[in-house]
């Protein structure tokens, strides 16, 4: 119970809200920066991306110009033997199919010597094959380029253009590319192209390298069509059925292949109709940012167990008046009223500590103010008990002085008011109103004396008491009411064959002061016995009693008790129990 009061404490509850916040931040700045660090990342490998196509694009030009360089001297020695023998129409048959067949010749060695060029062709001005070489092609014209591509080309401006198309059943590669270009004269005016189909491997070698781990690379057709791949398998696919979309994705979309995620990029290769195609892994992408994502992670809970380090102490000091107050206000519902808290600080804590402190002082002021009126107020109730009951017993003495005065019997009067003297000498005691219980036994005992003066051989009385509860302080006049009654209502006008005796006797036991007033004289009704022995008002005869009783209450509290014993012709006995309110030994009893 107290580990659960702990734990809803407001310190503890601050503690939590500070952690929910820093948590929460935390993750919130972590998710941010992934997502900001995400973007840039998408973006900068998307331009990553588009350099590296731009370098296989220079690569493809490169290889271009290589072929283009090598065939110079093709365009070169037709030049010169379109000099020599002068323009096919003017020329013999003989003429030109020397022409032809030197030409061919030179195609083949030619071709002999470049492993880059699979097969060539060369078309005179009216795109018509003058001679060509299907070295490596596997025989057959499945290498051609179409006549309509060859066409567009000769009348376009152009000097060189790739193309790629597809290959025939019979062939290796999927897609063959080939490179056109045309020759000239001497004069600059064009006389024929070539058609020269580069080996898959020169092909290969250019995208070779450009690629990291994971990433693949496609070269595709006008028509969505994949030519040419570092996975061969996935060569003739088409994009939108490769990558299951019902277009063609643009360079930065996201897409999938074969389960995995790809970031995808394009470039248009100008030099040919066809697209370069980079598919980058995106696992690999945002791997930077999943680890900086980690490291604001591991920051942020670093963070979190330092601000909960340090915002304890932070809290303790700023929640120590607090508790001080806590615990201020918990000692004063105990009923503690002299603690104050120490104002330290002058913020609203301090207000509030002040305002306590005020507060406590007031109570305690009003209480002492209670408590001395309500001890006022006792002394005056039995200040009031006190004289209410001593008048008619002096009013009912001095009447017998006075008669025995007027009987003569002045010594007897005499003994009688020095009786009376040292009776009221003990009664009154200086003003006191609490007395110890040896003096009370001292006026209990004038009073029986100056009674068996009053009623000479009317009863007997002795006293007894332990000594060590002779300091136990009570209030005066205690004894009085109860031997008076005795005396009075059961001695008085009783006739019996026994002597009458009253007998008083105290003892302290370990639980208190036990009293005891034992007579055996007349005795009282049950019902009488009843009424002394509970709180209902009683007749006015027995107000002494009530008074007594009320008087040890006022005094001792509920602790005091007075039980009544009686039965008519038995006697009464009154047992009486008060708090011990000194430590001693117990002594054995003592008589007289």
């Amino acid at each position: 119970m107290i580990r659960r009061q702990k734990l809803f404490t407001f310190e503890s509850k601050v503690t939590a809200m500070v952690i929910a916040i820093i948590l929460a931040s935390t993750a919130f700045t972590a998710v941010l920066i992934a997502m900001i660090s995400g973007a840039i990342l998408r973006e900068q490998a998307v331009r990553s991306c588009q350099e590296r196509l731009h370098t296989i694009s220079r690569r493809f030009d490169i290889t271009l110009n290589r072929i283009q360089s090598q065939a110079s001297l093709l365009t070169f020695y037709k030049a010169t033997t379109h000099r020599q023998t002068g323009s096919q129409e003017t020329s013999t048959p003989y003429e030109a199919f020397l022409r032809d067949a030197a030409f061919s010749s030179y195609l083949a060695e030619y071709l002999a010597t470049q492993p880059a060029v699979g097969s060539i062709a060369y078309y005179d001005g009216d795109n018509l094959s003058i001679s060509k070489d299907t070295y490596g092609t596997g025989g057959g014209t499945g290498f051609l380029v179409p006549q309509e591509v060859r066409e567009s080309f000769l009348n376009s401006d152009a000097a060189s253009l790739w193309y790629v198309r597809e290959g025939t059943s019979g062939q290796e590669e999927n897609y063959l590319f080939f490179c056109m270009k045309k020759s000239y004269s001497f004069s600059g005016s064009p006389i024929g192209m070539f058609t020269i189909m580069v080996s898959p491997k020169e092909i290969r070698d250019i995208y070779r390298g450009s690629t990291a781990e994971g990433e693949l690379f496609l070269t595709a057709d006008s028509t969505g069509a994949v030519c040419a791949c570092s996975e061969e398998r996935l060569v003739g696919s088409g994009l939108a059925a490769l990558f299951s979309l019902s277009g063609k994705p643009r360079s930065g979309d996201i897409v999938a292949l074969e389960g995995r995620d790809y970031l995808y990029s394009s470039m248009r290769y100008p030099e040919a109709d066809m697209e370069l195609i980079l598919l980058t892994p995106r696992a690999a992408i945002y791997r930077q940012a999943f680890y900086l994502f980690q490291a604001v992670v591991l920051l942020g809970l670093l963070f979190v167990a330092l601000a909960i380090w340090r915002s304890r102490h932070y809290m303790q000091r700023l929640l120590r008046p607090l508790g001080e107050i806590t615990a201020s206000i918990r000692r004063m519902a105990a009923g503690t009223y002299d603690v104050r808290v120490p104002v330290c600080t002058e913020d609203e804590l301090g207000v509030l500590a002040g305002e306590l402190n005020a507060m406590a002082d007031n109570t305690q002021q009003l209480l002492l103010r209670i408590r001395e009126e309500s001890e006022q107020r006792h002394r005056f109730e039995l200040s009031y008990l006190q004289v209410q009951m001593q008048p008619h017993f002096l009013y009912n003495t001095l009447e017998t002085v006075c008669g025995m005065i007027q009987s003569g019997e002045s010594e007897e009067s005499i003994e009688l008011i020095n009786q009376i003297s040292g009776f009221y000498r003990a009664v009154l005691n200086g003003g006191q109103e609490v007395v110890p219980l040896s003096h009370e036994m001292e006026i209990t005992r004038s009073y029986l004396r100056i009674m068996q003066t009053r009623y000479a051989g009317a009863f007997q009385f002795t006293l007894s008491m332990d000594e060590s509860a002779c300091a136990c302080p009570l209030p005066k006049l205690i004894l009085q009411p109860f031997v008076e009654n005795s005396v009075v209502h059961g001695f008085i006008g009783f006739h019996t064959e026994e002597e009458l005796r009253l007998h008083v006797s105290v003892r302290r036991d370990p639980d208190g002061i036990s009293i005891r007033i034992r007579d055996n004289g007349a005795g009282m009704q049950p019902e009488t016995a009843a009424r002394l022995n509970g709180d209902r008002p009683c007749p006015a005869d027995s107000f002494g009693i009530s008074g007594a009783r009320k008087r040890l209450r006022l005094y001792f509290g509920q602790a005091a008790q007075v039980v009544v014993h009686s039965a008519p012709g038995a006697g009464t006995r009154i047992d009486m129990r008060i708090p011990d309110r000194l430590a001693g030994p117990v002594q054995p009893e003592q008589g007289e």
